[in-house]
């Protein structure tokens, strides 16, 4: 068409391919390399295998260079792409797409910058592998380096467990310090932590990937061997690792640290308050055994009575019940999305008598309202008016 404006046309990387009268027989295998000259010290590199006068040669094949990514012709077009992620550019470009800062050198290599881009390099690490894995570990030629300098004639062979390694957890008492321990299970057996790039486990020449990227953070944890807390803390320990743990994981607990669990029936109810002085908040609260607990995303509460910690399990499907019953109360709650209360300013709380209907709804779904007694501002008062009206004659009898 005349005058239309020509559209750019990106049309995706042809793969780069041998040539036809090439005639090297060759295999491609996969080096896990720990002693990579990168700052995360790991890398995965195809290698080139063949025979001279029959003897086998081993090349790395770099993932920065198009002739080299020739001999992967033969791959899986989609294990090639995700292969193709750990070349440099795909490193950077990720990083640089997620806000992880790095620097690069005169020679053109690349360096991340704190501990925080570390970690979160090595869970991409694990989000790649999770997409090569299925195919990786059915490969024959599966080569690591740990130390030194990559042998053109020599290979330290390894295999990878197509079955993630499984965490589970011990919590005992040792006089009055409690000791947590990772119990590692691979393949099903029980083995010690043994961490190879830090995120990779390693047991008998067998590489184990992490489930998720969850779990690297339990790796790093117990990398140095059990944790020790005074018993003083048992409440905060229970807290921050058993309560987040006990989800996905088995969790063994000593009974000596009378930590107990309650299936508790919950009782749900409207609480009313102030918000900013100028709005008045509507929010869904629970009783459990007596205890009130608020809104939100934690499935489990600690109270800790004494020398007695009780871990009360929360009955999410009733609590979001009510969260989204009370948003059908007004138009104006479908729009707020904090998951904790909802809110309306004071002088939309009285148009057309949404309140007293509001409060009526409320009461006939059989839910107490709480927190008349703390509002400041809004005052309003749930007794009815009372008229009393006393006939008699006018005269004046005095």
């Amino acid at each position: 068409m005349l005058f239309e404006e020509d559209k750019n046309i990106y049309k995706k990387a042809v793969r780069p391919t041998l040539p036809e009268t090439y005639q090297l027989k060759y295999d491609i295998g996969f080096l896990f390399n720990f002693a990579s000259g990168k700052s995360t010290r790991f890398d995965l590199e195809p290698v080139l295998i063949y025979q001279v006068n029959g003897i086998t040669e081993y090349r790395r094949i770099s993932l920065q260079v198009e002739k080299g990514l020739a001999f992967l012709q033969y791959l899986d077009n989609t294990f090639y792409e995700d292969l193709l992620e750990f070349s440099d550019n795909q490193i950077l470009k990720w990083m640089t797409a997620t806000g992880n800062r790095f620097i690069r050198n005169h020679s053109g290599s690349w360096a991340h910058l704190s501990a925080r881009e570390l970690v979160n390099l090595r869970k991409h690490y694990v989000e790649i592998l999770q997409k090569l894995w299925p195919t990786l570990h059915t490969c024959p030629n599966l080569f690591y380096l740990k130390i030194g300098r990559f042998s053109n004639t020599r290979q330290d062979h390894i295999k990878l467990s197509p079955h993630p390694p499984q965490f589970k957890f011990s919590l005992e008492q040792k006089g009055e310090l409690m000791m947590l321990r990772l119990i590692l299970l691979l393949d099903n057996e029980q083995a010690d932590l043994n961490i190879w790039g830090g995120f990779l486990l390693e047991n008998v020449r067998t590489l184990y990937l992490p489930p998720d990227t969850d779990a690297l953070s339990i790796i790093d944890l117990f990398k140095n061997g059990p944790l020790s807390f005074p018993i003083t803390v048992k409440k905060e320990v229970v807290k921050k690792y058993l309560i987040p743990w006990l989800e996905k994981y088995e969790v063994r607990i000593n009974p000596k640290l009378n930590i107990i669990f309650s299936d508790p029936v919950v009782q749900p109810r409207v609480r009313l308050s102030e918000l900013n002085e100028s709005n008045l908040m509507i929010r869904p609260e629970f009783s459990y055994d007596g205890i009130e607990i608020d809104y939100n995303e934690e499935t489990s509460h600690v109270e800790e009575v004494q020398s007695e910690i009780k871990i009360l399990r929360r009955n999410k499907t009733e609590e979001k019940k009510l969260y989204d019953y009370l948003r059908t109360l007004h138009p104006s709650f479908s729009n707020q999305r904090n998951n904790q209360y909802y809110y309306l300013p004071f002088d939309e709380v009285m148009k057309r008598g949404w309140l007293i209907g509001m409060l009526r709804k409320v009461q006939e779904e059989g839910l107490s309202i709480h927190g008349f007694e703390s509002l400041k501002k809004f005052r309003y008062t749930t007794h009815e008016p009372t008229i009393t009206i006393i006939a008699g004659s006018a005269i004046d009898w005095f």
